[in-house]
């Protein structure tokens, strides 16, 4: 009965089991609860979004996609492209036969 409730009160994948209440007692049906059914296979079946994401959410995941779209852009330039954006060392010899970084 608790999993009924919660399907009443928060939903699964954004499909909420239908149902009225009356008075203190909360009622659904066996047609709700085949629409319920029918509408969680059709989401899982289509692979939708969960519409219920939440906006902050929503922006880590972009965040997140914008930082792999970058990573696999600096991997698909040429190598000499990527080196230019490295920070190099610059080495220089003192005369006494081992080099010192600056």
């Amino acid at each position: 009965m608790s999993a009924v409730y919660r399907w009443i009160t928060r939903g699964v994948r954004g499909v909420s089991l239908d149902s009225i209440k009356i008075g203190g007692t909360t009622y659904t049906n066996l047609e709700a609860l085949q629409r319920f059914a029918d509408e969680l296979s059709e989401t899982i079946n289509t692979g939708a979004n969960c519409p219920g994401t939440t906006v902050t959410r929503q922006r880590q995941i972009d965040r997140a996609e914008r930082e792999v779209a970058g990573l696999l852009g600096e991997l698909r330039q040429p190598k000499s492209a990527r080196q230019q954006k490295m920070p190099s060392r610059s080495r220089h010899h003192d005369g006494s036969g081992s080099a010192k970084s600056q």
